[in-house]
């Protein structure tokens, strides 16, 4: 059975019927009135004597109420919440009211067995602990007692670093998977100055990197900046290593051992297995694999939905939320053919980091610049937003009359459209071409003019949830009253 909400509009877990203390209270104001008059005096004996005799019955049969936890989780995605479970047998009609150690109160009012939920908190990553203390009353009012402290420990991850373990544990566990990886292109175009329209300001994750490091040491401190460096800081690494591969694969002129087999006339005598050509008593050839082993697979035909992610986040939720999504996509788009051909575009500042390549190769650097150290900013504040209509955006634009802060505003940020459109066209991501965005709510008005501005030169929006099925878990809140 489940609990019912108690038809009291207010609850208070002192007060949610008349007390005993109340009762007591009452027959001492009577027996001052059986001063004037001795008839009342017999009405408040047999007040007190009723009074204590049903709070001592009701007390005993609340303390047969059994109250035991049904369901404790041990992990609770950030900013999703989740639920402790209480499963409560009782006979009589109870008020059963559970209070967090934070004060705050759940009140419930049932009969027979019955599933009582309190909320768990899950405002910030790590470990939570809270104390929930369990206050059964009976229905009148006559008596009420503790049935118990339950302390709950839990942890809080974030949907993101869930999604990191998942491609850490299937996509990314094989130890050679550094062998396929292959190179991305790289550009960091600006979006302040008014460069030119047809060629891209710089190319290079190396050149990249260090443009980014000089804005980190002149103070500039974001989530997006630390993330674009770590990735670059990835990407040169590949490289790096692809490139000494090459040159050692280039010396020995041979691949890598790969079995043995029988010698054929043309077979180099310096590749004979002499331990097994011994063993055998017939001559064994090394056999190994040729350079071409190595070779990138070759690229998607049609390439995918440009992605246009912003990591400007107003909370570290959100910003959880953020990257939680932009993995998604990655995810979708190496689902579809690791070699499916890739337009990432990073919104860093007053930058933008474009990286194209296969999803394999962005996935990959992208998994390796959180892996280690996610970004775990908290802001100290909570911008209250709402989404952005386009009806609004239309008039704003075609209306004579502008307000001034909306003209400013809608100036910035068609100034901000006209300058990521450059940046499509400089990195060859002209229409007719499939986009989709993610970022902050905050942003709202921002994408949304954008999404304008770019579907009427012919590009396509998408939305992100129509590419990937984002399941989180849902939320499991009974019928309770919160305070």
């Amino acid at each position: 059975m489940k609990s019912r909400k108690p038809s009291i509009s207010k609850l208070e877990a002192g007060r949610l019927a008349p007390s005993t203390s109340n009762l007591l209270k009452y027959a001492a104001g009577f027996s001052v009135i059986a001063f004037v008059s001795i008839g009342v005096l017999s009405a408040v004996a047999i007040l007190i004597l009723a009074a204590l005799t049903y709070s001592v019955i009701y007390y005993l049969k609340l303390s047969n109420i059994s109250v035991k936890i049904g369901r404790k989780p041990r992990k609770i995605p950030l900013g999703e919440g989740d639920n402790l479970v209480f499963n409560i047998n009782s006979k009589l009609e109870v008020y059963v009211i559970v209070i967090r150690d934070d004060g705050r109160k759940e009140a419930s009012l049932i009969s027979g067995p019955a599933t009582i939920t309190a909320p768990l908190l899950a405002d910030h990553a790590g470990v939570h602990s809270s104390t929930f203390t369990v206050i059964i009353m009976d229905k009148w009012g006559f008596a009420k007692r503790v049935a118990g402290h339950y302390y709950v420990n839990y942890f809080v991850m974030p949907l993101t670093s869930a999604t990191l373990k998942t491609f850490r544990e299937g996509i990314f566990s094989r130890k050679d998977i550094i062998r396929f990886i292959g190179e991305v292109e790289i550009t960091l175009s600006s979006l302040e100055s008014e460069s030119s329209p047809f060629k891209a300001e710089m190319i290079g994750a190396q050149r990249a990197k260090e443009a980014l490091q000089k804005e980190a040491a002149q103070g500039v401190e974001s989530p997006a900046l630390k993330l674009a460096i770590k990735f670059l800081k990835s990407v040169e690494a590949q490289m790096k290593l692809q490139t000494s591969l090459q040159r050692s694969l280039r010396r020995s002129r041979i691949g890598e051992y790969i079995g043995a087999r029988d010698y054929a006339p043309g077979d180099a005598l310096r590749n004979i297995h002499w331990k097994k050509t011994i063993s055998r008593g017939s001559i064994v050839i090394k056999e190994y694999s040729s350079l071409d082993s190595i070779s990138k697979p070759s690229r998607a035909l049609r390439l995918y939905p440009i992605i246009i992610a912003d990591l400007f986040a107003v909370s570290h939720i959100e910003l959880d939320r953020i990257l939680f999504t932009l993995l998604g996509v990655l995810a979708a788009a190496l689902k579809k053919s690791p070699s499916t051909e890739l337009a990432l575009i990073i919104i860093v500042g007053e930058k933008a980091l474009s990286v194209k390549g296969r999803s394999i190769d962005i996935l990959y650097h992208f998994y390796r610049a959180l892996e280690k150290s996610m970004p775990k900013i908290i802001y100290p504040y909570k911008a209250s937003v709402k989404p952005a209509d386009l009806r609004q955006i239309e008039y704003m634009i075609k209306s004579k009359k502008k307000p001034t802060p909306h003209s400013i505003i809608l100036t910035a940020n068609k100034k901000f459209a006209s300058k990521l459109i450059r940046t499509l066209i400089q990195n060859n991501l002209t229409p007719p071409k499939p986009y989709t965005a993610v970022y902050s709510e905050a942003l709202s008005f921002r994408y949304t003019l954008l999404r304008r501005e770019l579907e009427e030169i012919g590009y396509t929006f998408i939305q992100p949830k129509t590419i990937i099925t984002r399941q989180l878990p849902g939320k499991t809140v009974k019928k309770v009253e919160t305070q």
